[in-house]
């Protein structure tokens, strides 16, 4: 998620040269590349027809090339100079690198460049798409409550009286302040993390956000950035749910995905039985996007009943995964130029089984 605040930038003298030179190594362009990153790292709040912008500016959105040419002074301040953006962090090198180059192309560079822009042959068969698919999916649905209940059982497996200040106080986190504090134990946390919990209906509504890092003993990483939010109304089969992560909530020493560092722009709603996926889930070796993706137990028990996925190719490109309504869990891939790659399966028994142990 990107959030911007006006700022005013100039060019220095060899500016143009660089510009010229990294615009060189930008040879996937808008289409090819540019559209696939923005609509996973800030399509969830910067785009025309996204209802809830959660503090995006109205107006600041990265549906085109020309709204991003036009803001690209703000996007490089924030996300590659002083790396506020996205909340969390979470991207490449290879991906800044691309952004760079891209930023630094003239306005038609970008958008048409020439000969460059017709995109390659897809560079992931059948099998690579759903290699992809299934790493990102065999972490489950991505609850928000349960990510922010590992993040709070590492903070008071090491929390002592005095660092992280209110990590020992549960429920964690109405407001911790921790200020660059080193533990008994010798972790290390810097960073602020407020959590607000309000009556909503007949249910509660838990938001969370944070900001800062921490560091084990053995130098592994803890990041917590961006927004957690999620709302539960019942229990058992009458309960409803939704759930929200923007941003990067994850160890290195964790098991499962958050030890894998990644980031997310994720939301989904449902209940007992059924639910519906959106969002992006990138980390290395694996960038994908559920669109609209949905369970259904009265329609697909232990499958898929619609919905699609898109898997990206570490060229930028993207093959679209649309499901067949069959309960197969199959579909037809298309890649970017509308080419067939065929039909791929995904193996959707790890969202199930996170779905029936949810508790919201």
């Amino acid at each position: 998620m990107l959030l911007f605040l006006p700022l005013s930038m100039s060019c220095g003298p060899g500016d143009a040269e660089v510009a010229a030179e990294a615009c060189e190594t930008q040879s996937a362009g808008w289409d090819g590349w540019g559209r696939g990153f923005f609509t996973t790292w800030c399509g969830a709040c910067h785009s025309a027809t996204t209802a809830d912008r959660r503090g995006a500016p109205v107006g600041s959105n990265f549906d085109s090339w020309d709204e991003v040419w036009a803001q690209r002074a703000r996007i490089e301040e924030r996300v590659l100079v002083d790396e506020s953006m996205p909340l969390g962090g979470g991207l490449s090198e290879a991906d800044r690198a691309e952004l760079k180059a891209l930023l630094a192309c003239d306005d038609d560079a970008a958008s048409d460049p020439g000969d460059e822009s017709v995109i390659p042959p897809a560079s992931l068969d059948a099998a690579g798409v759903a290699a992809r698919a299934d790493r990102v999916v065999a972490g489950g649905i991505p609850f928000a409550s349960a990510w922010f209940d590992g993040f709070v059982d590492i903070l008071m497996a090491h929390a002592d009286p005095t660092c992280p200040e209110g990590a020992n106080a549960p429920p964690y986190a109405i407001r911790a302040a921790i200020e660059g504090c080193v533990t008994a134990d010798g972790w290390m946390f810097s960073g602020l993390t407020l959590r607000e919990t309000t009556a909503e209906g007949t249910g509660v509504r838990e938001v969370v956000v944070g900001d800062g890092w921490g560091r084990d003993p053995e130098g592994r990483s803890l990041v917590f950035g961006g927004e957690l939010e999620w709302w539960g109304d019942g229990t058992g089969a009458d309960a409803l749910w939704e759930s929200r992560i923007d941003g990067t909530w994850g160890y290195e020493g964790a098991p499962g995905w958050q030890g894998e560092m990644p980031s997310l722009s994720f939301a989904a709603a449902g209940a007992a039985a059924e639910a519906t996926l959106d969002g992006g889930i990138a980390f290395v070796g694996a960038v994908v996007y559920f669109d609209a993706l949905r369970l259904d137990a009265a329609v697909c028990p232990g499958s898929i009943a619609g919905g699609g996925l898109r898997v990206r190719d570490d060229a930028g490109y993207w093959t679209t995964l649309t499901f067949d309504e069959d309960c197969s869990a199959c579909g037809a891939a298309t890649f970017a130029d509308g080419s067939s790659i065929g039909t791929v399966c995904v193996d959707p028994a790890p969202l199930w089984a996170s779905l029936v142990g949810y508790d919201p």
